[in-house]
């Protein structure tokens, strides 16, 4: 019918049933998909949307370079959009994919930034989100010294939404 946009967030929605079915190749094209036509238009929510979702999908897929530099350029247009929520979300899959490579350090102040941010934004986060965040700090606290791990906190929940959002993009 010509509606491109809705073209675009129906194969988003897809990319989406395809991820909850396992089917990580369809959910991927259809993401892919999805994003050209949002840059296309210049759909920034839908743009930033496709790349949260494709770094979370290479996230599962164990591809942490590509995890990071989707949740980077993610992060930025969220940003811009004025959406806290969609930041911590993206901060906790950021977390999740330090914690995957060992990054310990890196891993507690993400997640230490994102529940912060959560705090200080009023922020309610999915099931999900949370769970990562927990995963996370758990492993990153069992993998690092626990002065260290406590400087990383602190850091970490010291952080405005900016200064998270730099740390994060500096992959």
């Amino acid at each position: 019918m010509g509606d491109r946009a809705g073209m675009a967030w129906s194969l988003n929605h897809q990319g989406d049933a395809s991820r909850e079915q396992g089917d990580a190749t369809a959910a991927s094209s259809l993401y892919s998909q999805a994003l050209a036509i949002f840059r296309e238009l210049d759909d920034r929510p839908g743009i930033a949307r496709s790349l949260a979702d494709l770094g979370g999908l290479a996230l599962t897929q164990r591809d942490y370079v590509a995890a990071r530099t989707l949740g980077a350029e993610a992060l930025g247009f969220f940003q811009k959009l004025s959406k806290p929520r969609e930041v911590i979300g993206v901060l906790a899959e950021m977390a999740a994919c330090a914690c995957l490579e060992d990054k310990w350090d890196r891993a507690l102040r993400l997640a230490s930034a994102a529940l912060g941010l959560r705090q200080r934004e009023s922020v309610e986060l999915p099931g999900s989100t949370k769970d990562k965040l927990e995963r996370s700090l758990e492993s990153a606290r069992k993998g690092l010294d626990s002065a260290i791990a406590a400087r990383a906190w602190m850091e970490g929940s010291g952080m405005s939404l900016t200064q998270a959002i730099e740390y994060a993009q500096a992959v």
